[in-house]
C-alpha cells in the first residue's frame, strides 16, 4: 500500500532512492515470526499493513512544523512500540496529549507510571529535585552530591538572571543558596529535606541565627564557603539586595503552593527505569518558559543517575533499555552538555528521540552544538516544510542523479519536499538513515494501526501521592538541633 516513491526515475548515478528490500534489511517488524517484539521510530509501512521500525540503539531526529501530523504518525506510534516491547520511557509531553493517547497501553502492559504535571500540580505525582543529592551525600559521595546541588542551583538561578548585565548578584545568590542547601542536607532526616523547609533558611530575618550556626561549622566545607559569601557582608544594604535577589529567584516556588507541595515529596525512582518497565510523563505549560527549567533539571538528573547505574552493570550497559522521547525539544530551556550526552548515551543502552519544528529553531537554542546533536542522530525523519534553509540542506544531502538525457539534477528538490502528500490515513516523509540511501515513504496515522486497537484515551486524574514529606519552621529546626534530634551541620569537631 505504501511503497518508496520515485523509483521510476532512478538511473545509474551517484545517488538514488533505497529499494524496499534495502529498507526492510535495516528495519524490523513489530513482532517477528519468533514472537520477539521490536520498538523504535517507524520507518516503513508495507502493503500488507506491517509496520517496520528501527529497533537498534540509534538516536532519531524528527523535523516537522506545526500541523504536519508529526505527533500522529511518529510520536504516538514510537512510544506505543516502546511500551509494547516492555521498555522504559521518559516522555517530554508539554500539552499532556501523549499521555492521553498512550497511558492506556502502559497500564495494560503493567508498566509503572509516573506523571509529573507542572501544569496542574494537583494531578501530579511528587518529585523532590534535591532527593538525589541527599542520597549521594548519605552514601558518602560528597563530590557527586555537591554537583547535584550545583545543577539544581544553576537551573533555578540562571534563567532569572540571564538578562542582567551585573553578574555579581546572581553569582552570589548561587554560592549562598548552595551553602544553605548543603547545610540543611547535612542536618535533617530525609523527610524534612525539601524546598518548603529550605526556604526558611533563605529569609533575611533568620540570617543572624544562621550566622551563629556558621561560627561552629567546619569552615573548609563547601557549605560554609557558601554561607560566608553573604553572612560575612559588612554592608547591610548589599546583604539585603542579595536576599531580595534570592527571593526573586525563588518566586516560581513561593507563588505556587501546589508546586511547592509537589516538589517536597518524592516518589520518583530513576534507577527503577533500568530494572522494571516504567513510563514517566512530563507535562508542563509550554506557553510559558518559567517552569521549563524544572523539566530540564529532571531530564539531567534522570540521565546522570542512569549513567551512574550503567557503570555498576555488566558491560557498563543498563539491563533494560531506556528511551527519552523529547517532544518540542527545541522549545525546552537548552540542556547543558547535551551534545556530550547524546554522544555517549547509545553505549549505555539509552536512546533519544528528538522532535523539533525546524533546524533553525534548534540552532538558535544550541548554537554551535546543534550540528553535533544533529550528526549523532542516525535517523532523520523529515516532514514537508517551508523552511528553505532546511529544505536546501536536505536536498544537498540526498545528492544528485542523472536523468535519461544525461542531465544532472537533485534527487529530491526543495520543491518536491514542499509537496509531500498528507491524508487522513497517512503522511509522506523523507527518511535519511545512516547506511541507507534516502527514501520517501508514507507513514500511517496511529489510528490505522492494529497497535492502537481498543485505544482508550484518558485524561489526567487527581493523584494523592503518599509523599512522607514533613514540614517545620526555622525555629523548630534550631530547637531540634539543640535537643539532638537533628544533627548539627558540618561541625568543627567531627565527633560531635
Amino acid at each position: 500500500m505504501y511503497e518508496a516513491k520515485y523509483q521510476k526515475y532512478i538511473t545509474k548515478s551517484n545517488s538514488r532512492f533505497s529499494e524496499p528490500e534495502e529498507i526492510l534489511a535495516h528495519a524490523r517488524p513489530l513482532t517477528n515470526t519468533f514472537g520477539k517484539t521490536a520498538s523504535g521510530i517507524p520507518l516503513y509501512y508495507s502493503s500488507d499493513e506491517t509496520l517496520y521500525v528501527d529497533n537498534e540503539d540509534n538516536h532519531t531526529l524528527v523535523v516537522g512544523p506545526t500541523g504536519c501530523k508529526k505527533s500522529r504518525v511518529t510520536v504516538f506510534t514510537t512510544l506505543a512500540t516502546i511500551i509494547n516491547a516492555g521498555e522504559s520511557a521518559v516522555v517530554n509531553d508539554p500539552k499532556g496529549e501523549i499521555y492521553r493517547k498512550t497511558v492506556w497501553l502502559a497500564k495494560k502492559k503493567g508498566a509503572k507510571i509516573t506523571v509529573l504535571n507542572f501544569r496542574k500540580p494537583l494531578y501530579s505525582d511528587s518529585w523532590n529535585p534535591l532527593a538525589e543529592a541527599y542520597i549521594l551525600h548519605k552514601l558518602g559521595k560528597t563530590d557527586e552530591a555537591i554537583q547535584c546541588v550545583n545543577d539544581f542551583v544553576e537551573s533555578v538561578v540562571e534563567p532569572a538572571i540571564q538578562c542582567t548585565n551585573d553578574r555579581y548578584w546572581g553569582d552570589t545568590v548561587k554560592q549562598f543558596l548552595t551553602g544553605v542547601i548543603l547545610t540543611y542536607m547535612d542536618s535533617v532526616p530525609p523527610e524534612y529535606f525539601n524546598i518548603t523547609n529550605i526556604m526558611q533558611l533563605c529569609l533575611e530575618e533568620n540570617s543572624r541565627y544562621l550566622k551563629d550556626i556558621l561560627l561552629n561549622m567546619d569552615h573548609t566545607t563547601t557549605a560554609a564557603f557558601g554561607l560566608h559569601s553573604v553572612l560575612d557582608l559588612e554592608a547591610e544594604k548589599t546583604k539585603s539586595c542579595v536576599y531580595s535577589t534570592l527571593m526573586a529567584v525563588m518566586q516560581p516556588f513561593t507563588q505556587n503552593s501546589g508546586l511547592m507541595k509537589m516538589l517536597s515529596g518524592d516518589v520518583v525512582d530513576f534507577q527503577s527505569l533500568s530494572k522494571k518497565q516504567s513510563v514517566i510523563y512530563l507535562i508542563y505549560p509550554d506557553e510559558k518558559n518559567n517552569l521549563s527549567f524544572l523539566v530540564n533539571l529532571f531530564l539531567t538528573q534522570c540521565y546522570e543517575t542512569l549513567v551512574r547505574t550503567a557503570f555498576e552493570c555488566e558491560g557498563d550497559r543498563l539491563p533494560l533499555r531506556v528511551n527519552f522521547l523529547l517532544d518540542e525539544f527545541s522549545n525546552l530551556t537548552p540542556i547543558s552538555n547535551f551534545d556530550n550526552r547524546i554522544s555517549e548515551a547509545r553505549s549505555k543502552n539509552i536512546r533519544y528521540f528528538l522532535f523539533i519544528q525546524s533546524f533553525c529553531q534548534l540552532k538558535q537554542k544550541y548554537k554551535n552544538n546543534a550540528e553535533t546533536i544533529i550528526s549523532n542522530c542516525n535517523n532523520w525523519i523529515c516532514f514537508s516544510s517551508t523552511e528553505m534553509e532546511f529544505l536546501e540542506k536536505i536536498s544537498r544531502i540526498c545528492g544528485n542523479e542523472v536523468d535519461y538525457n544525461g542531465n544532472e539534477h537533485p534527487l529530491l528538490s526543495p520543491f518536491d519536499m514542499q509537496h509531500f502528500q498528507k491524508t487522513d490515513e497517512s503522511v509522506e516523509v523523507l527518511i535519511i538513515k545512516r547506511g541507507l540511501y534516502p527514501f520517501v515513504t508514507a507513514l500511517p496515522d496511529y489510528e490505522y494501526l492494529s497497535l492502537f486497537n481498543n485505544c482508550k484515551e484518558e485524561s489526567a486524574n487527581v493523584i494523592n501521592s503518599n509523599t512522607n514529606a514533613k514540614y517545620i519552621t526555622f525555629e523548630e529546626w534550631i530547637r531540634e538541633m539543640t535537643f539532638g534530634k537533628f544533627r548539627f551541620p558540618f561541625p568543627k569537631n567531627k565527633a560531635s
